[in-house]
């Protein structure tokens, strides 16, 4: 596995590794994509997808809230994708005009608020829970900014389960299918 830099308040797990697997095995591509790695973090699912995808790849755009994450972000995108065209918004997703995206990957903050134990670290908190937005939210904004013809991999983890879903926006429909579920180790 990639030695990947993160602040020292937070470290991803495998299942980031496996959303950017499940999106990759998912679809089929036929052109250069462009791709949104949003709630990214230091980067690891939307780098994880480009190592996979190389030369498919037009250009890749990281969306995070936290400016915590942004120096990890900057050395991982140097370090391990320094050919691909990359850019990096630190901003909160819901304040993003439109995704001009054909792939979008996330992996949000999963617990509600107020129904964990909070981390005393104020960062670890953002990093994990939702505070401010539901996932129906979430959804909703997502169809509502990306163009269409859009596929959206998304982790979800509920409870001791750990769900990848596929959102499809068309100009027709939009759809959602849980492809996938892991029980959390």
């Amino acid at each position: 596995m990639i030695k990947y830099s993160q602040p020292e308040f937070y470290r991803f797990s495998q299942s980031s590794v496996q959303l950017s697997e499940f999106a990759f095995k998912n679809k089929k591509y036929t052109k250069k994509v462009l791709v949104y790695d949003i709630f990214s973090g230091s980067g690891v699912v939307g780098i994880e997808y480009v190592l996979r995808l190389k030369s498919m790849i037009e250009k890749v755009s990281f969306v995070e809230l936290q400016f915590d994450f942004k120096n990890n972000l900057q050395e991982n995108i140097e370090n391990f994708i320094p050919e691909i065209k990359s850019e990096i918004f630190i901003q909160n997703f819901f304040h993003l005009k439109e995704i001009n995206a054909d792939i979008i990957l996330m992996n949000p903050p999963f617990y509600l608020n107020k129904t964990v134990r909070e981390p005393l670290d104020y960062r670890r908190k953002l990093a994990n829970i939702c505070i401010g937005f539901n996932f129906y939210e979430l959804e909703k904004r997502l169809f509502n900014i990306s163009k269409s013809n859009v596929e959206i991999f998304m982790l979800n983890v509920s409870g001791l389960n750990v769900s990848f879903f596929n959102l499809k926006k068309t100009e027709k429909l939009s759809s959602k299918e849980s492809l996938y579920h892991l029980s959390k180790l």
